[in-house]
């Protein structure tokens, strides 16, 4: 799940070479993103769009899918 940094930075999830469990999640739609490479805890704009408008169907289809697995 990708809030306020990107895949293209590097940051990228500790995943076992072993497993093939790497889904990105991220709004591509905001102009503000990505605002840092490691994240910030506060929003610099004060909205925090880019977790708050997170499509929470997929991440929790995901998650199941992850757990189920």
């Amino acid at each position: 799940l990708w809030g306020n940094t990107v895949p293209e930075f590097g940051m990228y999830p500790y995943i076992p070479k072993d497993q093939n469990l790497y889904t990105g999640i991220e709004n591509k739609l905001l102009d503000c993103r990505p605002c840092s490479k490691i994240g910030f805890q506060k929003c610099p704009r004060g909205h925090f769009k880019c977790m708050l408008e997170a499509d929470v169907q997929k991440i929790a289809t995901l998650a199941n899918i992850i757990k189920r697995d």
